[in-house]
């Protein structure tokens, strides 16, 4: 039955890569002049495949598979001026075996830090065990009876020390603590200050043509300058 199947089918021609010319192509094509009554496609298709028509062996259409982009290192022309990596912590050498070596350091460190992008833990991490108090201790924090502590001078110290110079015979330490124990006078003042009284500016108005900032002055209007001035409530 296989014979009588084969003896009956039509033969069927594998069709090359190139079936036909990709349409829009205008470039030359053999025996098209001489083809009627069918389409581009069909056309080509047949001189494509038509054994007596003489043609290239490669194929027409350019081959699609991706080219490989392999870097390569055509190394540095003698006397280049441009910028090595790493090049300035080498001295003594030639240009040729110093470019070589630095690029060679280059290529590790940067190896390196792509390294080190890629974390693989080989062991699991450890797990924190919790406390088994959950209030933490008192801390004793020892507290002096003042505020402000009193740290003393320091042996040495050359500034300004209050009533120190009536004091002589003594070591410089001795003499600043005896300065600073010393009883104190509060002498007061004559002037006597308004506790009340806030006021910045005075009821005399600002200088005329002032152009500074004037606190309240953009919410005063119909008024001169200096009756807005004087009313200020700063």
């Amino acid at each position: 039955m296989t014979s009588t199947l084969k003896a009956f089918a039509p033969e069927t021609k594998i069709p090359q890569k190139d079936p036909y010319f990709v349409p829009g192509y205008s470039g030359y094509i053999p025996q098209q002049a001489f083809r009627y009554s069918k389409s581009y496609g069909r056309t080509t298709h047949d001189i494509l495949n038509d054994e007596g028509v003489r043609r290239s062996k490669t194929s027409v259409l350019e081959n699609l598979e991706p080219a490989s982009f392999e870097p390569r290192d055509s190394g540095k022309i003698s006397g280049y001026t441009g910028h090595v990596p790493v090049s300035r912590q080498y001295f003594g050498k030639s240009f040729v075996p110093k470019v070589n070596l630095s690029t060679s350091v280059f290529s590790q460190r940067r190896q390196i830090e792509q390294d080190l992008r890629q974390r693989h833990f080989e062991a699991p991490l450890k797990r924190l065990e919790r406390s088994q108090t959950t209030v933490l201790p008192q801390l004793d924090v020892a507290r002096t009876t003042s505020s402000v502590p009193d740290l003393g001078v320091i042996s040495g110290y050359t500034g300004f020390v209050p009533r120190i110079q009536h004091r002589f015979a003594k070591s410089y330490l001795n003499r600043v603590d005896e300065a600073r124990h010393l009883p104190k006078k509060i002498i007061p003042s004559d002037v006597k200050l308004n506790g009340h009284s806030f006021r910045i500016y005075k009821e005399d108005g600002l200088i005329p043509k002032y152009t500074g900032f004037v606190p309240g002055k953009r919410f005063e209007h119909a008024r001169t300058y200096g009756n807005t001035t004087r009313s200020l409530a700063a």
